[in-house]
């Protein structure tokens, strides 16, 4: 997998994973699962919420499970859209957000951390570290592709707090939009991300298991 494919480097949006390249990490790597990746046509049912018991210390708040597929439309007038997709699982303890990546095969191709005032990722090519994810996308992809948003997007609220799904609103020069709901009409199950660009991006994300683990 080229790091100079567009479709690679736009999915770093959410995670910057694929610019590692698409060896897995080892096996203590993290947990991103083997699900396929998403597409457009992607109709399935959103599992209900589940508990998970876990022990009194490091208990998560929340576990989210899913796929992602990106399309870029090229700057080059004369080349056809880039597309890419994989697999994450998004993890929540207090303030910090941990992030796994994996190819559609399920290989783990990489980690993100992000904690107040600090983001981390880990990838076969190494540890490295910035102030936050907006900035370490900064570096590697040259945007400040917006990471942290997810973390209320998920949730189908903007940053103020308020719910926002299923309407669709515009934050840090995304427009986010929520085209299926849980059965319950309580959680996003699809979230669709669009920058106009240059270049146009289209995010589309299918959550497909959240965990809220307990006691």
């Amino acid at each position: 997998m080229s790091a100079g494919n567009g479709g690679v480097i736009v999915a770093a949006w959410i995670g910057l994973s694929l610019l590692a390249g698409c060896a897995a990490l080892p096996s203590n790597g993290g947990n991103g699962g083997g699900a396929a990746p998403a597409t457009p046509a992607d109709t399935r049912a959103v599992a209900p919420v589940t508990t998970t018991a876990v022990g009194a210390d490091d208990i998560p708040s929340l576990i989210v499970a899913g796929r992602l597929s990106v399309t870029t439309d090229s700057i080059e007038p004369d080349r056809s859209p880039d597309y890419s997709g994989g697999s994450f699982t998004w993890t929540e303890r207090g303030d910090t957000t941990s992030i796994a990546f994996a190819t559609p095969l399920g290989q783990i191709v990489a980690e993100l951390w992000i904690e107040p005032g600090r983001a981390r990722m880990y990838s076969n090519a190494g540890e490295e570290v910035a102030a936050t994810p907006e900035a370490l996308a900064a570096r590697r992809l040259g945007s400040p592709l917006p990471v942290s948003g997810m973390r209320d997007w998920l949730r189908g609220r903007d940053h103020a707090g308020r719910q926002r799904a299923p309407e669709v609103f515009t934050e840090d020069g995304w427009t986010i939009s929520y085209p299926r709901m849980a059965d319950d009409d309580a959680r996003p199950a699809v979230i669709r991300l669009r920058r106009a660009g240059p270049p146009a991006i289209d995010v589309r994300i299918v959550i497909d298991e959240w965990s809220l683990p307990v006691r």
